[in-house]
């Protein structure tokens, strides 16, 4: 038999079959019954604090068991909590590797994008390396797969070295030319092959990235960047100038309109 809440007792019980809570003042009874023991509380508020440590404590457990836990909505924006989505066995990631034992044959990764996901830095192991020469500092892409003790990186690729801006220290150069750019929301892509055999994927570029005196750019117009990861792991194109000062130059195989 299980009493309501509000056939609970304003005064902890006493008995033989008693037992005193620790720490929260509960009071135990048979499995089947609960008492709460805070005689300073008023009796119609007693059921409303219990149902609230209930509900505390199932968010508490629900966040730390689902795989995709609990993070800023948003990544690089506000403050309100969400899940973040599910991450996905083909997303890649770009990081550089922290620490790495070639006598043990593992290390782990720092990437901000995994770290959001996953909420630790992602074990590396020799096997993923297929045989390239990685060491603390490299810059590296990779996939991500939950282990048994946490995401672990696989299909591992080494980056050359300033591939990407890390730690203050400077970024290589590169020449690409705008994929796409919306006016009207004040941002595009910007792509060409050396980006896709790095990177295998476009850069992002911001308005804010371009210098007060430089118009906003078209499809084919080029410029010169180097490429840092924004605080969700996007690649953004930064410190950003136009080939020669003007937008007039187009890369091979992009039109200029």
């Amino acid at each position: 038999q299980v009493r309501s809440l509000s056939q609970v007792s304003a005064s902890p019980p006493s008995g033989p079959n008693t037992r005193r809570g620790g720490g929260h003042g509960v009071g135990e009874l048979e499995p089947s019954v609960v008492c709460v023991d805070q005689p300073s509380m008023p009796e119609h508020r007693r059921p409303q604090r219990l149902y609230r440590r209930f509900v505390q404590t199932a968010l508490r457990v629900g966040c730390s068991l689902g795989s995709s836990h609990c993070r800023t909505r948003g990544g690089s924006g506000g403050g309100s909590r969400g899940m973040a989505r599910p991450p996905s066995q083909n997303d890649r990631y770009f990081g550089v590797v922290r620490t790495y034992s070639e006598e043990k044959g593992w290390g782990h990764v720092e990437c901000a994008a995994a770290h959001a996901v996953f909420q630790k830095d992602v074990f590396l192991l020799r096997s993923a390396c297929n045989g390239q020469a990685i060491g603390p500092g490299a810059l590296v892409s990779f996939k991500a797969t939950m282990g048994n003790k946490g995401p672990q990186a696989s299909e591992v690729s080494l980056l050359p070295a300033g591939a990407f801006v890390v730690g203050g220290e400077p970024g290589n150069p590169y020449t690409a030319a705008v994929k796409s750019f919306n006016e009207e929301k004040g941002w595009g892509f910007v792509t060409s092959e050396e980006i896709q055999r790095i990177f295998g994927k476009d850069i992002f570029l911001h308005r804010r990235e371009l210098q007060e005196q430089q118009q906003l750019p078209g499809p084919g117009d080029v410029i010169t960047f180097c490429v840092e990861q924004g605080p969700n792991g996007q690649l953004e194109a930064k410190q950003v100038q136009t080939a020669g000062g003007d937008y007039g130059a187009t890369m091979p195989g992009h039109g200029g309109g």
